[in-house]
């Protein structure tokens, strides 16, 4: 966070005047990819690729640490289950 405050504008994250959307692109990216990282993760299942499975819940666990990180509460256990009708995921803790 330190690297992006300045002193030569009155406005920006520098001034903390962080609109609502600040988080938006980090929150989108990470679980584009923690989608795919699921996608992976059922195909290895499949297809018994036991390492498959093992990289794609790395992945995947490192990607929601970092949601965790970044925001606190996130979707985890009900996430990236689009395809099975689950919309609006609950919030873990």
């Amino acid at each position: 966070m330190q690297c992006l405050v300045t002193t030569n504008t009155s406005n920006g994250v520098g001034w903390y005047r962080i609109g609502d959307t600040a988080g938006d692109g980090a929150w989108a990216t990470y679980y584009k990819w923690a989608s795919n990282a699921q996608a992976t993760y059922d195909y290895a299942v499949e297809t018994q690729s036991s390492n498959y499975q093992a990289i794609a819940l790395t992945l995947q666990s490192w990607m929601f640490q970092q949601l965790t990180d970044a925001f606190g509460d996130v979707p985890m256990a009900e996430a990236c289950k689009g395809e099975q009708q689950i919309y609006y995921p609950k919030f873990n803790t």
